[in-house]
């Protein structure tokens, strides 16, 4: 079974990649390494052993292990991991202003999502027993909330937020708060009020980019589609198989209170939502099937049904837009028009 996975792992096609596109690797990584120095005390070689040990080593990747193959002291680079003396948001700018210097890079995509990282204890800023989609599970985990932007083969970080799970603001945390060095300012946010300020942020940046995707998670929200609708921001979102969905924009008839102003109570005229699940077994949808980018695991593809007539959201939401659904594992729902080709997509 050990030799099955090194060879799986070696095996460029698992990737999805080609030797022509790795060919300039270790070239673009130093100039990645140069570009991100510092001008006093400079310990890029720390950084630029440990990115060199994560993409090199088969097994083992992990601080001990990467700093035996660097031939580092593993006291020198535990410290440098856990005392960098760099400004993680000035990084970001960094990264940022990279982006909107290069024209060739214009008119890309954002990517909301968010990623966990397992952890042995609850000290690490905002850990806590909370889902972590890497493990499939509650556990416990620090999560982050990451901004990308993609255009064409180019794939880099835009922005990130670290989500602190409400219970660390409360008064009796304060201390905690303070070990962990969490600003003072900081208030509780969600994952998806986390997210749409980044995107707004990116906005007001003046990022050139012609749309926005996230998950379930997140496509679940009316709030957040209810932003980008009004910001004028073309979304692509995951939603539930169970979510409702309506072919025709139903009239919503909110219940007056005493004084004849109506009330949150409120009821759907005309044909009831359907879940989206059952909407993609509808025979006026046209069946495409796609390749949609490289994972861990190689090429993520799939059949979804395409519906190019005006397909509305739940919770009283009108789009009045077409929707793209899949059936297993979730629904895909954009309030833009469909692509003159699915291969948009």
């Amino acid at each position: 079974m050990g030799d099955e996975n090194q060879t799986n792992f070696t095996d460029l096609n698992r990737w999805g990649l080609s030797l022509e596109a790795i060919a300039d690797l270790g070239q673009r990584l130093q100039q990645f390494w140069r570009f991100y120095g510092q001008r006093t005390r400079d310990t890029r070689q720390y950084g630029f052993s440990y990115v060199s040990g994560l993409l090199r080593l088969k097994s083992d990747r992990c601080m001990a292990g990467i700093a035996r193959e660097a031939e580092i002291s593993e006291q020198n680079r535990q410290h440098f991991m856990s005392h960098s003396p760099w400004s993680g948001r000035a990084t970001i700018a960094q990264v940022q202003d990279a982006i909107m210097t290069r024209p060739e890079l214009e008119g890309g995509m954002l990517l909301l999502d968010e990623s966990a990282d397992a952890k042995a204890g609850d000290q690490a800023a905002g850990a806590g027993r909370q889902h972590n989609g890497r493990l499939g599970k509650v556990d416990q985990s620090q999560v982050g909330v990451y901004l990308a932007y993609v255009q064409q083969q180019h794939w880099t970080l835009w922005d990130a937020e670290l989500f602190i799970p409400e219970g660390w603001f409360a008064p009796s945390q304060a201390q905690r708060r303070e070990k962990a060095e969490i600003p003072g300012e900081r208030v509780f946010q969600t994952k998806i009020e986390l997210g749409w300020d980044m995107i707004a942020q990116a906005q007001a940046q003046g990022l050139s980019c012609v749309a926005v995707a996230f998950d379930s998670l997140y496509g679940r929200s009316h709030g957040l589609r209810q932003q980008c609708d009004q910001a004028q921001l073309e979304y692509y979102a995951d939603i539930p198989n169970n979510y409702p969905l309506y072919l025709t924009c139903p009239q919503v008839e909110f219940k007056l209170g005493k004084r004849g102003q109506p009330t949150q109570q409120f009821r759907v005229i005309g044909a009831p939502a359907r879940p989206a699940a059952e909407l993609a077994q509808s025979p006026d949808l046209e069946w495409v099937s796609l390749t949609l980018r490289t994972t861990e695991r190689g090429w993520l593809g799939g059949n979804l049904p395409a519906s190019r007539s005006g397909v509305s959201m739940g919770k009283g939401a009108c789009v009045r837009k077409p929707c793209c659904s899949s059936v297993n594992p979730s629904a895909f729902a954009t309030p833009s028009p469909m692509p003159p080709s699915p291969a948009t997509f």
